[in-house]
Formats: C-alpha cells, structure tokens, sequence
C-alpha cells in the first residue's frame, strides 16, 4: 500500500512528549491490566488508554500482524531509532518513520490534542 506523504505542520514538542510518555507507558498498563492489581476504576482507564493507543495503531497499520504494531508502539515510546528498532529487519527506514509520525498523529487526533 502506497502512502502519501504526511500533509500539514508538525507537531508541537509538548505533544510529541504526551504521547511519547503515554507509549513508554504502554507497557507497564498492559502488565497491571493482566495481574488485576488496581482498583477497578484505574484498571478502567489504562483500558481505555491502551485501547486509543491500539486503535491508532490499527488504523495506521492494516496489514501489520500484532507483534508489528505493538513493537511500532514500543518503539515510539522508547524513542528508539531504527538500527535500534526489532523492526528494521521488517520495513525499510522510510516506512518506519512515516509510520512512527502517522501514529504520534492519530494518537493526538484521538486524544484530542491537536
């Protein structure tokens, strides 16, 4: 699947760190939604984070297995480059930066930051 190159202004760094914080986090939710540890309010809402964060991933990534999207994800949150990346040996530098920048995107969109 072709993709278009990425339209419209960057992002502001204040954004760019939100969602870089709420990947590195990913993570850490998916473990505590597992174990059930936390108060069902708090389980509640990691759900709902790491599902936004799960939905833009798909929408970013149709065709990509699981394993992909959730190392794409990991990936951004540990602000990783692409040598560093389990993904370079996947997709090339090019799709792993324009998909890296149209994740950060549809996570803003869907949290409403932009």
């Amino acid at each position: 699947m072709p993709y278009k190159k990425i339209e419209g202004e960057k992002l502001p760094i204040s954004v760019k760190r939100q969602i870089v914080a709420l990947c590195g986090d990913y993570k850490r939710r998916e473990s505590e939604i597992l174990r059930d540890r936390r108060r069902r309010e708090v389980l509640l809402q990691y759900k709902a984070i790491n599902e936004l964060i799960k939905a833009s991933a798909d929408e970013v990534c149709p065709y990509e297995s699981e394993d992909v999207k959730r190392a794409l994800i990991i990936s951004l949150g540990e602000i990783r480059g692409y040598n560093s990346s389990p993904l370079c040996m996947m997709m090339s530098a090019a799709a792993y930066y324009r998909r890296k920048e149209l994740l950060t995107r549809k996570i803003a969109e869907r949290l409403n930051l932009l």
